[in-house]
C-alpha cells in the first residue's frame, strides 16, 4: 500500500490521507487513468492533477514513495 497525503482543493489548509495498492497506482499512472481522491476528513472528491500524478510517478520511479 502507498499512503498519500494530499491537500483538498476545496478546504484550504486541510491535508487528506488516502492509500492505494502500489501496483494499482502504477497501473493507473501507466494507462493515464483518472485518479480520484476521496478526502478522509471532508468527504470531498477530486481528480489528481497531471502535475500531482507526475510527482507521484517520479517518486515511485526513484523509490522515495
Amino acid at each position: 500500500m502507498v499512503a498519500l497525503v494530499i491537500r483538498c482543493p476545496q478546504c484550504p489548509g486541510l491535508d487528506q490521507g488516502t492509500s492505494v495498492p502500489r501496483e494499482r497506482l502504477k497501473e493507473m499512472l501507466a494507462t493515464g487513468e483518472d485518479i480520484t481522491v476521496i478526502g478522509s476528513k471532508c468527504g470531498h472528491t477530486w481528480p489528481l492533477s497531471e502535475q500531482e500524478k507526475g510527482s507521484i510517478h517520479k517518486a515511485l520511479a526513484t523509490g522515495t514513495l
